[in-house]
């Protein structure tokens, strides 16, 4: 599963919300991706410049339709159907003040890590499908911390830099202090127990 925004230019960010501007940090994909060829993004000053200035915009330019963000109110993207290529289009509306206007890119999300060391690792993605198909997994969701995972192996290295941030540390026990705080059978149980060698 794939979720698409519209691609906005950095200058263009700046007017959008906190969360909007999370999410299109994190779609704009590493690789440029094509304009779309009929469609545009006019970024508007204000909310009231944008009332003021849309409306005779569209009848300067009769093949540019609106499909308004409600959330967005400072930004509009049109579809553009004319003769004129894009480009011209967006060169010409570039000069009205208070505007500047984009092409728009269907960019996709995807959590796939940056990691290194992430090819490597055959069990969240192998081309021959023997894995836990992880990328489609994060695709969904990349995790809370409200949710705990408990890991039955030899351990961890849980000072490691890809988990020390996301490690589960008990509340209940106070770390190196040889007592058994929350009275649960396990002396400094902080990051979990060892019961092969306690």
């Amino acid at each position: 599963m794939r979720t698409f925004l519209h691609g906005l230019p950095v200058a263009a960010l700046n007017k959008l919300s906190a969360a909007v501007l999370v999410a299109a940090a994190v779609a704009i994909p590493a690789q440029a991706a094509e304009p779309l060829t009929d469609s545009l993004i006019l970024s508007f000053d204000s909310a009231e410049l944008r009332a003021e200035k849309l409306p005779q915009i569209l009848e300067i330019f009769p093949d540019l339709q609106t499909r308004n963000l409600k959330s967005l109110d400072t930004i509009t993207v049109v579809t553009h159907a004319g003769a004129q290529p894009a480009e011209t289009v967006i060169k010409r509306l570039d000069n009205l003040p208070g505007l500047s206007a984009y092409p728009d890119y269907r960019v996709s999300m995807s959590a796939t890590p940056n990691d290194l060391l992430y090819p490597s690792l055959w069990g969240l993605n192998d081309a021959s499908d023997n894995d836990i198909n992880a990328p489609e997994a994060w695709d969904i969701q990349t995790g809370s911390a409200d949710v705990v995972i408990g890991i039955l192996d030899t351990g961890i290295d849980y000072n490691h830099s890809d988990l020390a941030a996301n490690v589960w540390i008990n509340p209940g026990e106070i770390a190196g202090n040889g007592i058994d705080d929350d009275n649960n059978g396990w002396v400094d149980d902080v990051y979990g127990i060892d019961p092969a060698n306690n």
